[in-house]
């Protein structure tokens, strides 16, 4: 008996949301980096970052109010992540970059 091939597709959630509001321009320097990593917001003062791991995973959350921040991610482990910055006006920016 023949049959035709079956094909298998599956999703997987990164649990991070999209957001509706609009997002703002942020960079982030090195990128890849080793120990710090300079965020600067195009758009405003940064209140808060976030850094999460592709799965979704909570690995770094600071407090701030400044438009440039330099992060200490010398503990993290190499890899992907992302970084959600929020500013004092309520807009969200995400980035990615890679630790070596």
């Amino acid at each position: 008996v023949i049959t035709e091939p079956s094909v298998l597709v599956a999703e997987f959630s990164t649990a991070v949301q999209e957001q509706a509001q609009e997002q703002g321009q942020l960079r982030l320097l090195p990128n890849p980096t080793r120990d710090r990593l300079v965020v600067t917001s195009d758009v405003g003062t940064i209140e808060q970052v976030t850094i999460l791991t592709p799965d979704g995973r909570e690995v770094m959350r600071r407090s701030l109010r400044a438009s440039t921040a330099t992060l200490d991610v010398s503990s993290l482990n190499a890899g992907a992540y992302v970084l959600l910055a929020r500013t004092i006006e309520g807009m969200l920016a995400r980035e990615r970059f890679i630790k070596h």
